[in-house]
């Protein structure tokens, strides 16, 4: 099964053939299998939209009307698919409990094709003030 995700942060960092870090570690209370995804494509993309804030420990997509962020779309595998898809609900878990979302969107690439766009997921805070004081302060990267 595969999984595109728009990230800003440590997924888009990652290189095509890397596994996504196992988060049953740091979050057993939401990832207990030890699975991880590979990633299998990596397209640098941008999401309209979105400004991306840094609090204490993360990145943050906030929905800001306006603003473009920059990062990547990464397709990420895993096998069986009954394995991705419990991986992808305890995704859904982890990023609720800091105030995010997931959306499916449509984003711009930025490899060189004019106008070619990808369909992927995307994690965003509605607003500034859903994550509350989770991660402290937030500050816009740009």
């Amino acid at each position: 099964m595969d999984l595109y995700i728009f990230s800003t942060s440590g997924l888009s960092n990652l290189s095509v053939g890397e596994p996504v870090p196992d988060f049953s570690q740091a979050y057993p209370e939401y990832f207990s299998d030890n699975f991880s995804p590979m990633v299998k494509e990596r397209l640098p993309a941008k999401a309209n939209n979105i400004r991306v804030y840094k609090g204490d420990r993360f990145l943050h997509n906030v929905s800001e009307e306006g603003a473009v962020a920059c990062g990547a779309v990464v397709r990420l595998t895993g096998y069986p698919k009954s394995r991705m898809q419990k991986w992808l609900k305890s995704l859904d878990k982890l990023e609720a409990g800091f105030g995010m979302i997931r959306e499916e969107r449509s984003f711009e690439r930025l490899d060189g094709v004019d106008g070619s766009r990808i369909e992927a997921n995307i994690y965003f805070l509605p607003d500034l003030d859903s994550i509350g004081d989770k991660d402290g302060e937030l500050v816009p990267l740009d």
